[in-house]
């Protein structure tokens, strides 16, 4: 469900395809946001965009 948020998807879309309540969506929505210290789909977006490539948390850079 991440990936989909990241990607700017909505949540008619998201319930769509992971075949999912709204409730559902909005409630893992909620508690990704409520984990990464975001407010907004739009900071969401901003985290995802700032984030370092390949960063796994290792050191070690991958592709």
């Amino acid at each position: 469900m991440f990936d989909l948020l990241a990607k700017g998807r909505g949540t008619a879309y998201i319930q769509d395809k992971l075949y999912i309540s709204p409730h559902t969506v909005k409630s893992h929505t909620y508690k990704i946001y409520r984990k990464l210290g975001v407010s907004s789909r739009e900071e969401l977006l901003t985290l995802v965009e700032n984030a370092p490539i390949g960063d796994d948390g290792d050191g070690a850079e991958t592709i």
